[in-house]
């Protein structure tokens, strides 16, 4: 039943993206607001658990023609009291740039994760600050990345530096219907 809905929501976004997608070209500004429920909140690419109990995670991403982009994501918690200390309550705001120089894709970007107790700037929160550049071949894309977490006082967490390269290959399932 999990991998069902999780197969159904990825679909769902898969087809709002593409109609988002040929939208951009006449609007100056999209607006994607998503949401899922999940029976756990896994911390990306480490699979650490944030929280054990369910969450809502909410995306509202603003993006311009231009490239720049603002993001405001924001989990919660099924268990508890909104602003408890839970891990898997949490508000993110984040700003970048996504775009092309001289044939490389490029996006630069941070956010802050407002946690555990969120609207309670500084002590627990955490920068998040990320580089991409990639480069697109025949057969494949190569991209190098570098992403930085810098941790506010008595957060508990480690901040650290990930240092990635990467190769992926794009192809479209259903020949862009």
């Amino acid at each position: 039943m999990k991998k069902t809905l999780v197969i159904v929501i990825t679909a769902s976004l898969g087809l709002v993206l593409k109609a988002e997608e040929t939208n951009q070209n006449q609007h100056p500004v999209s607006i994607t607001l998503s949401s899922a429920v999940a029976d756990k909140y896994l911390f990306p690419a480490t699979g650490f658990a944030l929280s054990h109990n369910p969450v809502v995670q909410t995306d509202l991403l603003l993006t311009h023609k231009s490239g720049f982009y603002v993001d405001l994501w924001n989990s919660r918690s099924l268990r508890g009291k909104w602003n408890d200390g839970n891990l898997g309550n949490e508000i993110d705001y984040g700003i970048g740039w996504n775009g092309t120089i001289k044939g490389l894709t490029v996006h630069l970007g941070t956010t802050y994760f407002d946690e555990p107790s969120a609207f309670s700037f500084g002590a627990g929160d955490i920068f998040y600050n990320h580089a991409r550049i990639g480069k697109d071949f025949k057969h494949l894309t190569i991209t190098a990345g570098y992403e930085n977490y810098v941790t506010m006082p008595e957060s508990g967490f480690q901040g650290g530096h990930l240092i990635s390269l990467t190769a992926s290959k794009n192809f479209s399932f259903f020949k862009d219907k």
